[in-house]
């Protein structure tokens, strides 16, 4: 099966949900298909998509729907989902609203599980019309999410692998460009820009702190799509009494999910416009003094940051 093949030859996650959302599309004939990957038992988001012209995007949209959370366990124990008609399956109005939103017609679903654990869902969509799933559509969704799980977790194998290599290839990389320019923007700029590439982050930024510990993003580095923070002025009294002390003794702070951290109201309030839902930080010294913060960010989805990654 050409898919089965391409996936195997993908070997980074972005590629392996591109790849499976395109070539499912071309076989089912879909309006749209996609993948929801879960950030809790009744949230996610829309991390890859196919969709023909005309129909509304999904892309990157975070989903809540509290009727998913009774379909959880089902999901997890291998259930695939057919529905012909959204109005003739017996959903709850709230779904039924959820799926309105994006012109949804008929929905084929399955489940992609990684490390036998509930990952995501790979759904196929019909917008035009109802329409009539057959047993061998079903079959090729449900062999494609487990072929997708399986190539999730050797694609994983093989950037642990990488990684090493990258690590050591990043370190000749920026020494070799900060000795071509010792202008400070053009380092900072070089900096961000490569450790986003080897930690395959959605952004990655420096915040440069000023007399009254208030500051600005003097680089980034960002996936195109979300928001923008380069020369954003951040005032943040909170971050004042709460982190300067730490940061300046060399602590790191890795989050997860910053809804799950215990941060402050107004901690939050800060990072929510440029769409952050995890968080990494290194402060950067100079001498004895606290010039700024390194930040890596995750705005797709929550994220578990790696050991490999924090002592990097």
């Amino acid at each position: 099966m050409s898919i089965t093949r391409r996936l195997r030859e993908s070997r980074s996650e972005e590629e392996v949900l591109r790849t499976s959302v395109e070539e499912i599309r071309y076989a089912l004939r879909a309006d749209r298909v996609a993948i929801f990957r879960f950030d809790t038992n009744t949230e996610g988001t829309i991390v890859e998509e196919s969709v023909a012209s005309g129909w509304p995007k999904m892309l990157w949209a975070t989903l809540s729907d509290t009727c998913l959370d009774e379909y959880i366990e089902l999901y997890r124990n291998g259930r695939v989902r057919a529905i012909d008609n959204i109005h003739h399956a017996g959903l709850n109005d709230c779904h039924i609203g959820l799926l309105e939103r994006f012109a949804v017609k008929a929905n084929l679903i399955a489940p992609i599980l990684r490390d036998n654990h509930l990952y995501a869902l790979l759904i196929a969509n019909q917008c035009s019309t109802p329409r009539h799933w057959q047993p061998a559509e079903i079959d090729l969704i449900v062999q494609i999410a487990a072929q997708i799980g399986f190539t999730l977790d050797y694609t994983k194998i093989l950037e642990q692998l990488d990684s090493k290599f990258d690590r050591a290839q990043l370190y000749i990389e920026l020494t070799r460009k900060i000795q071509e320019s010792l202008v400070e923007e053009d380092v900072l700029k070089i900096t961000v820009e490569e450790v986003r590439k080897v930690i395959r982050s959605d952004r990655v930024l420096v915040y440069s702190f000023d007399p009254e510990w208030y500051g600005t993003v003097v680089a980034e580095s960002v996936v195109p799509g979300f928001p923008k923070a380069i020369h954003a002025r951040i005032k943040d009294p909170c971050f004042v009494e709460g982190y300067i002390e730490k940061y300046q003794a060399g602590r790191i702070q890795a989050i997860d999910n910053i809804y799950e951290a215990g941060l402050t109201e107004c901690h939050l309030k800060q990072l929510e416009p440029f769409a952050v839902k995890a968080n990494l930080v290194t402060p950067i010294l100079r001498g004895d003094r606290l010039f700024g913060l390194l930040i890596a960010q995750q705005c797709s989805a929550p994220r578990n940051w790696q050991q490999t990654e924090i002592d990097f």
